[in-house]
């Protein structure tokens, strides 16, 4: 029995010996295992956090064009106004030096700047004549109603698309709506949205007026830099007003061609009756 533990202390410590020996391969294999494994884990999760911002993506934008779809039956601007409001916005954002993704985003979230429309009474909302004063209340109402329906969510393109829908009837001299908010304080994406949308609205024919001839309306947007418009967006679209242009004819209205210059004497006609101030 001695002779036997002896045999058997005799080959655990040459065992030892052995794995003393090799300690520093050991433990270089195993480091090297621990990091391979390691970074499996992180491509997987890395796999894992894309294939999530995908669907977390596409959610958002279904939620959008739901969003949308909703509004145009009630509202009636159409969906190309929108549509080229949003590839505007897009355009001018990144002349004004913003990040491709955001500009990418404010595409999306620009159409639903007036879903807060939704809300507001078909006896106002599609009254073919000028509305009153008190009309006129509950219209502005649609930027605090869109605003309501889009913010809370804790998703980034909603949130943007609730920035814009509260912010892009102020202007920049601080006499709009809702919240008189003056200069910078307004919102970049409001204030890009505001001038894309009043330019567009001005270009299109409505219930309640004739489209603005091209020169028109941008004399229009150049006499209100400093006013309702952030004049350095302003002077941004205008010295690439092409490009906007070409956006417009790009995604046009079904019709005859809008902004022409037409022969009726525009300057006849009070400006009030005209800017689409809705």
């Amino acid at each position: 029995m001695d002779i036997v533990l002896m045999r058997a202390g005799t080959a655990l410590m040459l065992d030892a010996a052995i794995l003393v020996g090799y300690w520093p391969a050991l433990l270089t294999v195993t480091l090297a295992a621990a990091v391979a494994v390691r970074a499996v884990m992180r491509r997987r999760s890395e796999v894992l956090l894309v294939n999530a911002r995908a669907q977390l993506d596409e959610a958002q934008s279904q939620m959008i064009r739901r969003l949308r779809s909703a509004s145009a039956l009630r509202d009636n601007e159409t969906a190309s106004h929108t549509d080229r409001v949003g590839q505007m916005a897009r355009h001018l954002a990144l002349l004004a030096g913003c990040e491709t993704e955001f500009a990418d985003q404010l595409a999306l979230a620009a159409p639903l700047h007036d879903v807060g429309k939704i809300g507001i009474p078909d006896s106002i909302l599609l009254k073919p004549g000028p509305l009153t004063s008190a009309e006129w209340e509950v219209m502005k109402t649609h930027t605090t109603i869109g605003a309501g329906i889009l913010m809370g969510s804790g998703l980034p393109l909603l949130d943007l698309a609730a920035e814009v829908a509260l912010g892009h009837h102020e202007r920049w001299n601080g006499q709009g709506y809702p919240g008189a908010l003056k200069g910078p304080a307004i919102p970049l994406s409001a204030r890009i949205v505001a001038l894309v949308d009043v330019f567009d609205a001005l270009m299109s024919a409505r219930p309640y007026k004739e489209p603005w001839p091209l020169s028109r309306a941008l004399a229009h947007v150049a006499g209100e830099a400093g006013g309702h418009f952030d004049p350095q967006l302003v002077r941004l679209f205008l010295d690439q007003i092409q490009d906007f242009i070409v956006i417009r004819e790009r995604d046009r209205d079904n019709g005859p061609a809008e902004g022409a210059d037409q022969t009726r004497n525009w300057e006849e006609t009070p400006a009030a009756q005209v800017i689409p101030l809705r």
